[in-house]
Parts: C-alpha cells; sequence; structure tokens
C-alpha cells in the first residue's frame, strides 16, 4: 500500500528574547511565530530544546519568559554577549 502524505510550509518567525550564561553553562528563550497555530516560548539549556509551550497571547508568554530569567538571574546568572 502506497500512502501519499501532502505537506503544508507553515511560516515561522523566530526572536531571541534573551541569552544568559553561568560558567561553561547557558541559557535562552526563544520565541517562535507559527503561523496558524500562536506563540511558541522555547527554552533553550546548553544549545538543545528543554522545554516549550504554545501561547495566544504574547503577555503570557512574555511573562513566562521573564518570570524564568528572573528566577536564573537570582541564582547568579549573567546576560551573555
Amino acid at each position: 500500500m502506497l500512502l501519499l502524505v501532502e505537506s503544508t510550509a507553515m511560516a515561522i518567525d523566530e526572536k531571541v528574547l534573551w541569552s544568559l550564561s553561568k560558567g561553561t553553562q547557558s541559557a535562552g528563550a526563544v520565541l517562535r511565530r507559527i503561523e496558524g497555530v500562536g506563540l511558541e516560548l522555547r527554552f533553550i539549556w546548553n544549545g538543545e530544546l528543554a522545554h516549550s509551550q504554545i501561547y495566544k497571547d504574547v503577555q503570557d508568554l512574555l511573562s513566562a519568559s521573564n518570570s524564568k530569567r528572573e528566577e536564573l538571574e537570582g541564582r547568579s546568572w549573567k546576560t551573555s554577549g
């Protein structure tokens, strides 16, 4: 049996929200706007995707991102770059 799957390209915009480091460790947050889906908040740890969540409201996404950044800064993580 031959199964044909039609793929549709989704437009994805991406923006780094913040980047922190502590010693040799790195952490960051990336906002991805996925057409037809919503806004994805991605947390990157040492170059690897650690967690992602879809949001419909940008304020909720930014609040979650800022909370994580503040948590890390409270544990001596510093702004990268």
